[in-house]
């Protein structure tokens, strides 16, 4: 599938500078596709995704986007 978006070359390029690799635009799409499956199964299952410190001792924040807050949760499997 060919997927056009229009991006801010400063975003790009600040993404770039942030991850501090030389990443082309295609990979980062990649890798924030893979991500956001991640986060849309995590959601299924009934899990919230946290961010905090790395000790896990605090949590600061919780992800809530409505695409992600709108996903139905899977159904549960009956043991055959």
């Amino acid at each position: 599938m060919e997927l056009r978006v229009r991006i801010d070359d400063a975003f790009v390029e600040k993404l770039q500078k942030d991850l501090g690799q030389d990443l082309k635009l295609t990979d980062i799409v990649r890798e924030a596709l893979t991500t956001y499956n991640w986060a849309v199964q995590q959601r299924r299952q009934g899990r919230s995704i946290l961010a905090g410190s790395a000790d896990g001792e605090e949590v600061d924040y919780q992800l809530s986007q409505m695409s992600l807050d709108n996903v139905p949760l899977a159904t549960p499997r009956t043991p055959t």
